[in-house]
């Protein structure tokens, strides 16, 4: 299961970074992104630095983050299916 973590991740990763050129297709994205950092108060270089840090983003860190941040106790979770079978597989 923990290769597949991995991969899984890193397939995101690279999803995510090779996304970035297609963000600023338009003005209206141009001006969304900018829009961002103004609202976020980000550094002017955000995106400039942006691919350094997802590619040096580790499966470790997220999982860090994670655990300060996700409270599974305080989740919901909302199934949508037939009844049956989902019980079924609980």
């Amino acid at each position: 299961m923990a290769g597949y973590l991995k991969e899984e991740f890193d397939r995101n990763k690279s999803n995510t970074i090779m996304g970035l050129p297609g963000q600023w297709e338009t003005n209206r994205s141009v001006s969304q992104s900018l829009t961002t950092v103004s609202k976020y108060g980000l550094p002017d270089d955000y995106y400039k630095t942006y691919e350094s840090k997802v590619r040096a983003l580790t499966l470790e860190d997220v999982r860090k983050v994670s655990k300060q941040l996700v409270t599974p106790a305080k989740l919901n979770w909302f199934v949508v299916g037939d009844k049956e079978k989902i019980l079924e597989r609980a």
